[in-house]
């Protein structure tokens, strides 16, 4: 995860925001924005295990999708 940091089996993809993850190797996913207070799931069941490549990460869609979620929150319409 470029620019990431691992602690304590969390992910935090950036040391900007105060998002952490929880990443299986079968593709499943937690997301939380402590500052908005939003959390998601992603649940999945790949075949294979997720192999270790160079940042080639499949779940990095879903992520991005979590975080303009966490964004239109923050930009307070409130709804979705």
């Amino acid at each position: 995860m470029p620019g990431g940091m691992y602690r304590s089996m969390f992910w935090f993809p950036t040391a900007s925001r105060d998002v952490l993850l929880c990443i299986g190797i079968h593709g499943q996913l937690v997301y939380i924005d402590r500052a908005t207070g939003m959390a998601g799931v992603k649940l999945s069941s790949w075949e294979d295990p997720e192999p270790e490549c160079d940042g080639a990460w499949k779940g990095f869609s879903a992520v991005r999708m979590f975080d303009a979620i966490s964004d239109h929150l923050a930009a307070g319409s409130g709804t979705l």
